[in-house]
């Protein structure tokens, strides 16, 4: 087996396991978002942010194999995973800046 097919599953390796961990990074930011809108009495809401920091300052081995896995050209991968992990990436940064905005803008 060719060196450039090894370097191609490793790549769609690195790939599928960055855009789990996304996923589950995502899941967490939009939990933390869910919980600071409806916790609104509870005065220590802002530590959700802070939360989500952690979470997504963690992600960014994850983020780099996304966008690692989706900038070489000879993965194997389709234009639809490279478009839907680069997607996912974005998704986690916008959720996190929101969330962040609207935890610090009330206080």
């Amino acid at each position: 087996m060719p060196f450039s097919k090894w370097i191609s599953r490793g790549l769609r390796g690195v790939w599928w396991a960055s855009v789990v961990w996304l996923s589950i990074t995502a899941a967490i930011i939009v939990w933390d978002f869910i919980r600071w809108f409806s916790q609104s009495h509870n005065p220590a809401r802002h530590e959700f942010a802070i939360d989500a920091l952690v979470v997504l300052f963690y992600s960014y081995p994850a983020a780099i194999g996304v966008l690692l896995a989706c900038i070489v050209p000879k993965t194997g991968l389709s234009t639809y995973r490279r478009i839907g992990g680069i997607a996912l990436l974005v998704f986690c940064i916008i959720a996190f800046l929101t969330l962040n905005f609207l935890a610090f803008r009330q206080t």
